[in-house]
């Protein structure tokens, strides 16, 4: 597994499609029959307008949360560009120690590597030494797997897949191939599948 999307759920979808007309419109806008064909097509015309133009703004109220699962080679990397709020994760210190590490760890891991760590928890959890626990979180290399959950949105969810299409880990391709399965994402950024 390279990444994966859990518990995935949209909110604002249709309220955010509405509101886009608050640009062009005077006075009050009415919440009935959300998903309209008028919503959707003003969605899509400033939606696929150009990143950073500033039309698209109405994509930020589509709010997007999940669990996400990541090696840490790709969290240290993605973290760079603030695109998401994280809600909760999971901790290193202490799933190191307890959990099966054939769960933890990604699959370019090296198997020597793999069989060390499994000797040093192994140790720990007869000791409980300090010093064998900080053996065992410093020794435990990037093809760990975290999990954590996101709050992000479309507006940033189309900043990074732009971005990141073409990149070498494949981890950002899945990233790149899950945003175009969110609720009609495709039509109202206009990315390419």
């Amino acid at each position: 597994m390279a990444i994966e999307f859990q518990n995935v759920r949209v909110y604002g979808l249709g309220e955010s499609m509405r509101r886009a007309q608050h640009s062009r419109l005077v006075g009050d806008i009415s919440m009935e029959d959300l998903g309209s064909d008028n919503d959707i097509r003003l969605a899509r015309r400033l939606g696929n307008r150009p990143i950073g133009s500033g039309h698209a703004q109405y994509l930020v109220g589509i709010t997007v949360q999940c669990d996400l699962r990541a090696p840490e080679y790709w969290w240290m990397h993605a973290g760079r560009y603030h695109w998401w709020q994280t809600v909760s994760s999971q901790s290193k210190m202490y799933s190191l120690a307890k959990m099966d590490l054939d769960d933890l760890m990604g699959p370019y891991i090296d198997h020597v590597i793999l069989e060390r760590l499994k000797v040093i928890q192994e140790s720990y959890r007869a000791t409980e030494s300090k010093d064998v626990w900080l053996t065992l979180l410093a020794s435990t290399g990037l093809g760990y797997e975290r999990t954590a959950a996101i709050t992000s949105n479309y507006m940033q969810i189309k900043n990074m897949a732009s971005q990141r299409r073409r990149h070498r880990l494949p981890e950002w391709l899945a990233f790149y191939e899950w945003a175009h399965t969110l609720p009609m994402f495709t039509e109202l950024t206009g990315l390419p599948i």
